[in-house]
């Protein structure tokens, strides 16, 4: 991570950070491993976005499985579901400097406020350029990066290597295989050879 502060990659950060810790400590705290706290009050100061992804539960209680008596509790998410909303928040992040502009010029205009909510990341710098090494800021660049000509993920050649290309050479792999244990007492393999292609950022 850069050590440029108020992006909004600074901003996913640490919101997962958030996150990540008041669901462990929730988790804790329910299953009867954290008594110095309240688990109410935890959530309540903690990370909105475990808050708001909470699901209620209820199960029935009564003879023949009627629902006569009915009891209900919160659950959390998965933080697998957690990363991916903060994910959609990361992506539609607000920048605070051009917000503020267009709330000014609207003020003037019409009055109206422009709202922000409570779940969305605001950041006040823009991105740097990932893609070229900057060590004044700590960005190693993708030039060198491995890289997965087949895919068009986050690791794919196209996006990782932002437009410039990549090269591919051959490298051998050597390891044993075919192990089988020889009575007695040892383990004979043979040298296996694989020839891969790797693909790596221009």
């Amino acid at each position: 991570m850069p050590r440029r502060a108020g992006t909004k990659e600074t901003a996913f950060v640490s919101a997962v950070t958030a996150a990540g810790l008041v669901h462990s400590v929730t988790r804790s705290c329910s299953a009867g491993n954290v008594t110095e706290c309240s688990c109410d009050v935890t959530l309540r100061h903690g990370g909105s976005a475990v808050a708001k992804l909470m699901s209620v539960d209820c199960r029935c209680h009564g003879v023949s499985g009627s629902c006569a008596v009915k009891t209900c509790w919160k659950t959390m998410s998965s933080f697998e579901k957690i990363g991916r909303f903060l994910k959609e928040k990361y992506e539609n992040s607000i920048q605070i400097s051009d917000r503020l502009k267009k709330k000014l010029r609207r003020k003037e205009k019409s009055q109206r406020k422009i709202p922000i909510g409570k779940e969305d990341l605001l950041y006040v710098n823009k991105s740097p350029n990932y893609c070229v090494e900057d060590q004044k800021l700590g960005i190693p660049g993708t030039q060198g990066r491995e890289c997965n000509r087949t895919s068009q993920g986050p690791e794919g050649c196209n996006l990782l290597c932002c437009g410039r290309g990549y090269n591919t050479h051959v490298v051998r792999h050597v390891e044993r295989c075919e192990c089988k244990f020889v009575w007695c007492c040892y383990v004979r393999c043979r040298r296996c050879e694989t020839m891969t292609d790797v693909h790596t950022c221009k």
